[in-house]
């Protein structure tokens, strides 16, 4: 519209989806202790560590990198 391209815009005509937030519960410590328990045996046993140390979500501990790590300072940067 701001280009003079299209004479309308269609997703006004349309109401925004609205996101329901679920209720999330925490991970008891002991929960938090069987999943580390549980994950020893894999590869990937770090990112369970970071992750439920961190609260980070599954794509965040993928796409995280050693670059992104200074374990000298303790701070984990996005990039």
């Amino acid at each position: 519209m701001r280009r003079d391209k299209v004479t309308r815009n269609v997703a006004t005509l349309i109401d925004a989806p609205v996101a329901d937030d679920p209720d999330l519960e925490p991970l008891t410590r002991d929960e938090a202790r069987k999943i580390l328990e549980a994950a020893k045996t894999r590869r990937n046993s770090a990112r369970w560590s970071v992750a439920l140390s961190l609260g980070i979500r599954q794509g965040e501990a993928l796409g995280l990198r050693w670059s992104f790590v200074d374990l000298d300072t303790g701070v984990i940067k996005a990039w």
